[in-house]
């Protein structure tokens, strides 16, 4: 009686892929549930040391999820950061996937610690691992945002720009990815105000307003109007510019976001 209530190993993989899938879209709610679900499931699952060492990694991936949208509910990240490490031994006995995982989310973890130099060497070591198993167009995407992120706020513009615009178009295939694709934009927009050039930047944040509004998702919205009166204050079109910081500011103020105090400042 007992083995039959094991479940396979693979089968829980197999979830676990579809919590991966709501974590790098942003799916609060959905990544939640999933991950009380896997966790349940670990319990009674036959044993593999390789599922077990994926979910530490998803659970760290989802501590930085909730740590870019919601700070106040992923408390002592750095906590859970130094437990990962001391799981797979700083990475060392992981390969092909798994070691992917592990530096592109301890890139992730540095960049968020605003330890820009950390974060991109852990980034070039995922990249020569992601050629290394066989990965899909929407990790490669995933992948190259992130890239251009951290591009961005090194100021590397034409480097960030080149993986903003490479991931968009790959996101474009993917009907799901709607947030990530508003997020590319929101990129291309932040490197055309470094060119100083607030026009162009007003046509990829304004795509991103009514790409939000269809997705219906608040938090992006926000963002989109404090992107378009950022362009507005740079083209001196100050009445513009304060109505949509006015926008920003509720729905933030809605939505308890931490960005709240920079629409403010705007």
């Amino acid at each position: 009686m007992a083995y039959k209530s094991v479940i396979p190993y693979d089968l829980v993989a197999t979830k676990m892929n579809y919590w991966y899938v709501a974590l790098k879209n942003d799916w609060v709610d959905e990544a939640e549930k999933m991950k009380t679900e896997v966790k349940q499931e670990i319990a009674i699952m036959e044993e593999n040391q390789d599922v077990l060492i994926y979910f530490s990694l998803l659970e760290f991936r989802h501590k930085l999820m909730l740590d870019y949208i919601c700070p106040e509910a992923a408390k002592d990240i750095q906590v859970h950061y130094e437990e990962l490490r001391e799981k797979t031994k700083g990475g060392k006995n992981l390969n092909g996937m798994l070691e992917y995982y592990y530096y592109f989310f301890t890139a992730m973890y540095h960049f968020r610690q605003k330890e820009l130099l950390h974060a991109l060497a852990y980034y070039q070591n995922a990249e020569n691992q992601l050629n290394s198993f066989e990965s899909d167009d929407v990790e490669k995407a995933e992948f190259y945002f992130k890239l251009s992120e951290i591009y961005y706020y090194m100021k590397q513009t034409y480097f960030s720009m080149y993986y903003a615009n490479h991931a968009y178009k790959i996101y474009l295939k993917q009907p799901t990815y709607g947030q990530r694709r508003v997020q590319c934009q929101f990129l291309m927009t932040g490197n055309w105000l470094d060119k100083m050039n607030p026009e162009k930047a007003l046509e990829h944040t304004s795509k991103a307003l009514s790409d939000a509004k269809e997705l219906q998702v608040d938090y992006l919205i926000g963002s989109s109007h404090l992107n378009i009166g950022i362009c507005y204050n740079q083209l001196e079109e100050l009445y513009k510019a304060e109505n949509h910081f006015q926008m920003t500011a509720e729905l933030y103020k809605n939505e308890k976001h931490s960005f709240l105090p920079k629409a403010l400042f705007n």
